[in-house]
């Protein structure tokens, strides 16, 4: 009677241990996934900040084609890619905002890049509302000209040089990614190759103890 209290004492204890390895496994694991999936999101921000950096260029882009096509031709039809240029810009620039909170160096990028931007529509809006800009002279035009493209060159280094900022960033997490991912199995593997090591020792000791109490009956 005593021999069959122990055994199965033992057996409670194995199967305790078991559950507990099988637990802290499946605890592990989870704060391990939720981490890979932490770490995504940080990658997949840093993409999206990239994309409203290049979406805010390309709107320029289309203000620019539209100022060209009006000031060769005179026919406010050029205009259509202008309208709504300015809103576009300023809600992607919106979008890097919420994103790169987090970073003191792209806000202060930003803040320069945002100021750029609304110089080079207002320039675009003194041209389009100017009743004398047809009526000067070749030197007038040019020099505006000029100023405008001054400030779209401003406007392309500064987006340039936060694209290169973000680049960094990306690499950086994807690395902490990846590394996060290559720990992960490591542990997992050594986690699954104890279980199995566990289970096998508590099926021959559980063996090996039924094997005595039947021999000794």
């Amino acid at each position: 009677m005593k021999k069959n209290i122990a055994y199965l004492k033992d057996v409670k204890i194995l199967f305790l241990v078991y559950i507990i390895n099988i637990s802290a496994c499946i605890f592990f694991i989870y704060n391990r996934i939720h981490g890979i999936n932490e770490s995504q999101r940080w990658v997949n921000r840093t993409i999206r900040t990239q994309l409203y950096l290049e979406q805010s260029l390309s709107y320029l882009k289309d203000a620019e084609s539209a100022q060209r096509g009006y000031l060769l031709t005179q026919d406010s039809a050029f205009l259509q890619p202008y309208y709504g240029a300015f809103e576009n810009t300023n809600e992607a620039l919106h979008y890097v905002d919420s994103f790169t909170k987090d970073n003191p160096k792209q806000q202060k990028n930003l803040l320069w890049l945002k100021g750029l931007v609304n110089g080079r529509f207002l320039l675009f809006n003194q041209i389009f509302q100017s009743t004398d800009f047809f009526n000067e002279t070749s030197d007038e035009k040019r020099q505006q000209l000029l100023k405008g493209k001054a400030e779209m060159d401003s406007v392309r280094n500064c987006i340039a040089k936060m694209l290169t900022e973000e680049n960094l960033r990306l690499k950086e997490r994807q690395d902490k990614k990846n590394r996060y991912i290559q720990v992960t199995l490591n542990y997992s593997l050594a986690l699954m190759i104890f279980s199995v090591a566990i289970i096998t020792f508590c099926y021959f000791w559980l063996v090996r103890e039924l094997n005595k109490k039947m021999n000794g009956t």
